[in-house]
């Protein structure tokens, strides 16, 4: 207990070896995360006196507080912030003793700041990375010595969240509307190939743009939202310049490619989802869909009891149109719903032949539960 109250006291020094037999080699070092020129890095600032020209190999984990029902709270620092399959950076980065033993290296750099939550740098000895003549110095054992460093508060982190949601969502948003925009061209795009043409180049710019900041993003499950929408942006990026690619093939099937558009729709309203992010809604298939519900019950607006019944019904059935259009829009719902009790109070009372007054304040609660869809929708 009193070497881990000093441990605590040294603000991230330490000395903790994998094998006991190699306590005699130091590396004391401290981890710190410094922003420079628009990157943010992480600096192992220390010393060792391992031989001169020793290779160490230093690599940052997140830090995670485990509650184990049984064994009670316990570190775990399995998950590594840059992987392997990275392709922004090396996973590890290697560098030698000097003479002298002091060191200052940086061990990973990112665009971005790396989230406010716990990180553990742990330093390695591989006697397999020696020259038989330093392994012979320093030992046949591997072992590691670990310095933590906390980056902001929890407060701070749950607001680069939200933060970092809203952005997701937006480049969602972004894929939304160019595949919206794509399903439009699979019927004429062969008969417009200028136009064609015109569209793609700068679809296919903006998705690599897309794709671009998204290999920014953390891929650690510490931070679930952002590891799993990394991972679907980049598959519904890739899903959608193959989309592209088929329309252009002349033996392109059409009848799979709107087979694609739909599972790229489902993908999507997963992303959503996952992350919970409720996207506004494309206001190019809104506004036809809300004006064939308008054109629908225009015959009970006007007071055209000659219509009543066929307004009536293809006016509900303009409503499961409205309804398809919400998806991953949980909040549009109460106001369809809305939508949907107000004609329904309102054919009552016609069918009922109700007074002119209770007609006309009908009407008038319609109206307005018409109008909060269409600002939620955003057409005014």
């Amino acid at each position: 207990m009193k070497s881990l109250g000093l441990l605590l006291l040294l603000g991230g020094l330490s000395s903790v070896a994998i094998d006991a037999g190699q306590d005699r080699w130091k590396i004391d070092f401290k981890l710190s995360l410094v922003e420079k020129d628009g990157r943010w890095s992480f600096m192992v600032d220390g010393s060792s006196d391992l031989p001169a020209g020793t290779l160490l190999t230093a690599r940052v984990y997140v830090l995670e507080v485990v509650n184990d029902p049984i064994q009670g709270p316990s570190e775990d620092d399995g998950e590594a912030l840059v992987g392997r399959d990275d392709s922004t950076q090396s996973a590890y980065h290697s560098f030698r003793v000097a003479a002298g033993g002091k060191f200052q290296e940086r061990v990973h750099s990112f665009r971005r700041k790396p989230y406010s939550i716990s990180y553990r740098a742990k330093i390695e000895y591989d006697p397999e990375d020696q020259t038989p003549a330093l392994a012979l110095k320093a030992g046949d054992a591997l072992f590691f010595r670990k310095a933590d460093l906390r980056v902001g508060s929890d407060a701070e982190f749950a607001a680069e969240l939200r933060d970092r949601v809203r952005e997701i969502g937006k480049d969602l948003v972004r894929l939304e509307a160019r595949a919206s925009e794509l399903g439009e061209w699979i019927a004429r795009a062969g008969k417009a190939p200028e136009a064609w043409t015109a569209w793609k180049e700068p679809a296919l710019a903006e998705i690599g743009e897309l794709q671009d900041r998204n290999e920014q993003r953390f891929n650690v499950w510490a931070v679930w939202p952002e590891y799993q929408c990394r991972m679907r942006i980049s598959g519904l990026s890739e899903f959608l310049e193959k989309m592209i690619a088929a329309l252009d093939d002349p033996a392109g099937d059409e009848k799979r490619l709107r087979g694609w558009m739909t599972g790229f729709v489902d993908s999507l309203d997963e992303a959503y989802t996952v992350i919970g992010y409720e996207p506004p809604l494309d206001v190019r298939k809104a506004g036809p869909v809300l004006a064939a519900y308008e054109k629908a019950v225009s015959p009970l607006l006007e007071g055209r009891a000659e219509a009543f019944r066929r307004a009536r019904a293809e006016g509900l059935s303009a409503l499961f149109d409205v309804l398809r259009l919400l998806r991953s829009r949980p909040r549009g719902y109460s106001y369809v719903n809305e939508m949907s009790r107000r004609l329904t109070r309102l054919c009552e009372l016609i069918d009922e032949k109700a007074s002119p007054e209770e007609v006309t304040e009908a009407l008038r609660q319609h109206g307005a539960a018409l109008q909060e869809f269409r600002t939620f929708a955003g057409l005014r």
